[in-house]
């Protein structure tokens, strides 16, 4: 019997700007859902990150997947040159096997344990600061 799976949803998250009706009604058509978050520092581009506040580990570890054009599965939106890639997609290769794999696993491991520091992007980054 074939396992039946649920049906792939789309959902873009965007930082809040002024312009976020127009980011709505524009891709309304073709996403099913929308998140907004407050802007930071984009993985080090702009201004440090709070070195005073608790970290705790990045959610998007657990709830994004960022494919890059060429098929490179990044380790999160804000890689948006594949400096940390966590796999590839092609026809031998699912996003569950990615997800699921090794090189996720680690870098979860490593958030979770407080070593972001460890990771070239997440070091820089302050979208985890308490």
């Amino acid at each position: 019997m074939a396992e039946v799976l649920p049906k792939l949803k789309i959902h873009v998250a965007c930082c809040s700007t002024t312009d976020r009706e127009a980011t709505m009604q524009a891709l309304s058509r073709i996403v099913d859902g929308f998140a907004f978050g407050r802007i930071h520092n984009w993985a080090g581009e702009g201004e440090p990150a709070r070195r005073t506040a608790i970290r705790k580990p990045c959610h998007r570890l657990w709830r994004t997947f960022t494919i890059l054009a060429g098929g490179e599965v990044a380790l999160c939106c804000l890689d948006y040159d594949g400096q940390h890639v966590l796999g590839r997609l092609d026809p031998g290769t699912t996003i569950r096997e990615i997800f699921d794999g090794q090189p996720y696993r680690e870098v979860r491991r490593q958030h979770r344990q407080a070593r972001q520091s460890e990771i070239d992007l997440c070091a820089t980054c302050s979208k985890a600061f308490l």
